[in-house]
């Protein structure tokens, strides 16, 4: 059977939809919050995010993502379950070190007692992706759309609510936290209706001995794909982590509110057309049946769509900021400026990162990966030696579309190679 490409754009609808009005919510979120927080708040909750967006990698070892390529459900279940036992004591872990750092710095950095809240965040992030890989094999888009719609307004609500009696140093990862939690709790009680017998034991020695036979069978995740995204993590962070000690943390909350800007609907459309892009491809690699054709015509309507937004993106960034987040915050467009092209690349290439698991070449990926960390990492450094926040930012971006475009290249070829081995 060929899958058709109208219902592939017709789920891929229903994800994207249901995410697209989660984004407007938190853009129109994003109005109010501009005018409650200042640059160095939100530069501080940049730093503090980064450090998340690392462990929460730690928190799952990235078994999440063997769910949906399992050839049984059974086999999905086990691994799901053993990454929601992992996480769980990942998370419990963070939290005894971040208490005992506490108790030797009570004011760690300029983060303060804020980092208190990130093993929690660490622990509801990827409590919700585990979630997320279940419904994503189960093809219910829906409910994922209706998840991501709540996380945001209940973002918004708690960072808003939170800003107005005055505890804006509180607001930003509070209000975080908050939405993640409301997301966690309907995805949930909806696991429960599609999956009845789906049940975690965290302490049934028979379930865990399951559990982790499951994990030993898919674990080029935790060896190749987790490590691949803990570098990216890593390398995505950089120019807060690595210029934050060099630069007033406003640059930091003008970058961090551009990126946002650029990087969020940028990941909205890449993220949701991986999802569905993934599912499909297990099932037609599951059953021998090529994928050139939808490839091909994947990357066609991508590419269109891609450079339409870049280009309307670049000519309303100004007036953007200026006019939608106030006159401080007008710094923001230079930076979105250069950061468009790669995008651009990123937009395009990111949905076919399910390759490399489908095919077992995690560890070539994986190569590509640290080479964009070093290259990142050789971009910054030469713009924070000519001490040019900006010129750090455009060197970091040109470097980042570089790999991106050669990852798509190779992704393609993994794609061909397979067909060719089906023809022959």
């Amino acid at each position: 059977m060929r899958l058709r490409l109208p219902r592939l754009l017709a789920e891929g609808a229903t994800l994207l939809g249901g995410n697209a009005l989660a984004q407007a919510i938190a853009f129109a979120a994003y109005f109010v919050v501009t005018r409650l927080y200042s640059p160095d708040e939100m530069g501080v909750y940049n730093l503090l995010f980064s450090y998340v967006e690392v462990l929460i990698i730690l928190s799952t070892l990235k078994y999440e993502m063997a769910v949906v390529a399992a050839p049984t459900l059974g086999e999905a279940q086990a691994v799901a379950g053993f990454a929601l036992w992992l996480n769980t004591r990942v998370s419990a872990v963070i939290l005894v070190a971040v208490m005992v750092i506490g108790s030797f710095s009570p004011s760690v950095g300029e983060l303060g007692w804020l980092v208190l809240v990130v093993p929690l965040m660490v622990m509801l992030c990827g409590t919700s992706r585990v979630y997320t890989a279940l419904f994503n094999r189960a093809r219910d888009y829906r409910t994922l759309a209706v998840s991501s719609t709540l996380e945001s307004a209940a973002t918004a609500v708690a960072k808003v609510g939170l800003a107005l009696p005055g505890w804006t140093q509180v607001g930003l990862p509070c209000g975080t936290v908050v939405g993640r939690a409301v997301s966690n709790v309907w995805l949930r009680l909806r696991l429960r209706r599609r999956l009845p017998g789906f049940r975690v034991r965290l302490f049934s020695r028979r379930a865990t001995l399951r559990q982790r036979a499951a994990a030993r069978r898919n674990g080029n995740f935790p060896r190749f794909v987790a490590v691949k995204d803990l570098i990216n993590s890593l390398s995505e962070a950089l120019p807060v982590l690595l210029l934050a000690p060099h630069f007033d943390a406003a640059f930091i909350g003008l970058y961090g509110l551009a990126y946002a800007m650029g990087k969020t609907p940028a990941n909205l459309v890449s993220n949701s057309a991986e999802s569905v892009l993934y599912a499909h491809a297990s099932e037609c690699v599951r059953q021998r049946r090529p994928l050139g054709s939808l490839v091909r015509r994947y990357l066609l309507l991508m590419a269109v769509a891609a450079s339409v937004a870049v280009a309307a993106a670049y000519l309303l960034a100004d007036p953007f900021f200026s006019f939608g987040f106030g006159s401080r915050w007008a710094g923001c467009a230079p930076f979105l400026k250069v950061m468009l092209p790669w995008l651009w690349i990123h937009v395009v290439a990111t949905p076919l990162t399910f390759v490399a698991n489908l095919f077992s070449t995690q560890f070539a990926e994986l190569c590509f990966f640290i080479v964009k960390l070093g290259l990142r990492l050789a971009a910054l450094v030469v713009g924070l030696l000519q001490a040019d926040f900006l010129l750090s930012v455009g060197l970091f971006s040109a470097a980042s579309a570089v790999m991106c475009a050669a990852v798509l290249v190779w992704y393609v070829a993994q794609v061909r190679r397979y067909d060719r081995s089906l023809a022959s």
